[in-house]
């Protein structure tokens, strides 16, 4: 069944979430489930590095010590999931960062 899959799915998502608290990795703050539907309520975050950086292409200007200081700041979190519970982050990409 596709919603019990995806409850397992969020279930694993949870737990990871909960036991990793680091200022570079977003909360989950609250789950809403309906039939069919779940809804994952995550911390703001007011930007993206695919929106940064977008931002900094259409000035046709990159101000590089703030991109890799967003970069590294990605990596500590995406490092301290590793570590945390060895697991990885199944879907990196810009927008999630």
């Amino acid at each position: 069944d596709d919603t019990s899959e995806m409850m397992k799915q969020v279930e694993r998502e949870l737990t990871v979430t909960k036991a990793c608290r680091h200022q570079h990795v977003v909360s989950i703050l609250g789950l809403m489930v309906g039939p069919g539907r779940i809804g994952i309520v995550m911390e703001y975050c007011d930007t993206s590095l695919a929106k940064y950086i977008q931002a900094q292409v259409a000035t046709l200007h990159l101000n590089w010590p703030e991109l890799i200081r967003y970069l590294m700041d990605g990596a500590a979190g995406l490092h301290f999931i590793h570590m945390c519970k060895n697991t990885t982050h199944g879907d990196v990409k810009p927008d999630n960062l």
